[in-house]
């Protein structure tokens, strides 16, 4: 707790660089949803995007990020099908970048996390989704063939 109060100060005091605020941010939601806080993590997703707009970082090239936090808020809260919709918008702009033979700067966007949270959210909704789950899964092996990723990383 010491650490994030340290943390908080800094953003407070501008000295740390953006992008660290902007992670702090997202750990903060993450940490929020995972305990079930949703009003605490919908307030620091609410930072987050405040953040980004006052350092005027490239919204669009951390639009993923954001939407990562989103989107395991929404799962979190028993919203499949909403963070659904926010992981596959994820899987759009990755596409999209990749196809442009950009470089994507946000974390886990390239290393088929959407994919899985896809497969996740499917396998949450019950049996009857999963074939569905299975089928998203399927996917991230199918990637990390492609992308020669190691398949342990996906068991």
């Amino acid at each position: 707790m010491e650490d994030l109060k340290v943390a908080e100060e800094n953003i407070k005091n501008h000295d740390i660089d953006n992008a660290k605020i902007c992670d702090v941010y997202s750990a903060r939601s993450l940490a929020a949803t995972q305990m079930e806080n949703f009003e605490e993590a919908e307030e620091y997703l609410n930072h987050l995007l405040e953040a980004y707009k006052r350092y005027e970082i490239e919204y669009k090239v951390f639009k993923p990020y954001i939407n990562n936090t989103k989107g395991h808020l929404q799962m979190k809260k028993g919203n499949y099908d909403e963070a659904i919709k926010i992981f596959e918008e994820n899987i759009k702009i990755r596409d999209t970048i990749l196809n442009k033979g950009g470089i994507i700067y946000t974390v886990d966007i390239f290393n088929f996390e959407n994919e899985l949270n896809i497969g996740h959210c499917y396998s949450l909704k019950g049996p009857e989704f999963y074939s569905q789950s299975e089928k998203w899964l399927n996917e991230v092996i199918r990637l990390s063939d492609e992308y020669e990723r190691p398949r342990h990383l996906f068991k």
